[in-house]
Order: structure tokens, then C-alpha cells, then sequence
């Protein structure tokens, strides 16, 4: 995840001068960079709120505000086929960087599940 953590009072406090982003584990100019399962939830969760709102604002079914009803409750389970269905399967896992390895993983495996959240 590369995060904006703008500092207030400090216009454009995310954009590095130099154009050059952080390297991972590592923040400058307002930015950080993070990877790993501690940052599943944090983009689940932020992208369930999304598909929430998709559905609040009727932007259901073609993806124009307003085109459709409001579904100002969806329920759980709607909630959880839209990120099922629009998860996107990975092709391997990073398990040594400094060696090289990747493991292949393969849809509902336990390396991936139901594949990264898209």
C-alpha cells in the first residue's frame, strides 16, 4: 500500500520533490510504503466501504450515480459476493526475496483463498 499521510497546514506535503516514491517499509515526503497480510484488513475494509457506497448512491447497475434504486442497506451477503466475484487471483507468493523463491499458488489454495481484493 503506498499511503498518503499528508501533514496538514502543508499543501502538496505527499508529492516528493524529487518524484521518486519510498521504498517499502519506508516513508518520506508524506508518504509511506507498506506490504504484507497486516495490510489485508485496511484494504478490505476500505474497499467494502467503497462497494457500500456504490450501492448507496444508486450507482447500481452501470456505474452511473443515480441510473439505479439506492440500495441503502445492502446486505452482508451482497457485500461479500461483490468482493468475492471481483477478486482477482495472484499467480505466486514472494516467500524469500533475498533468494528468489516464489511459490506458485492456485485459486482457493491457502496461500491466496479467494485471491487479492481488486
Amino acid at each position: 500500500i503506498l499511503s498518503a499521510g499528508a501533514r496538514p497546514g502543508l499543501p502538496y506535503s505527499c508529492d516528493p520533490p524529487d518524484g521518486n516514491l519510498p521504498r517499502l517499509g519506508m516513508g518520506r515526503d508524506g508518504l509511506v510504503w507498506m506490504a504484507g497480510t497486516s495490510m489485508a484488513t485496511p484494504v478490505t475494509s476500505g474497499t467494502a466501504a467503497l462497494v457500500r457506497e456504490y450501492f448507496a448512491k444508486g450507482y447500481y447497475p452501470d456505474g452511473v450515480q443515480g441510473s439505479g434504486p439506492a440500495i441503502t442497506n445492502p446486505s452482508a451477503a451482497l457485500m461479500k459476493a461483490v468482493l468475492m466475484n471481483g477478486a482477482q487471483y495472484i499467480s505466486g507468493v514472494d516467500n524469500s526475496p533475498q533468494l528468489g523463491i516464489d511459490t506458485p499458488a492456485f485459486p482457493y489454495d491457502d496461500a491466496q483463498g479467494f485471491g487479492r481484493v481488486s
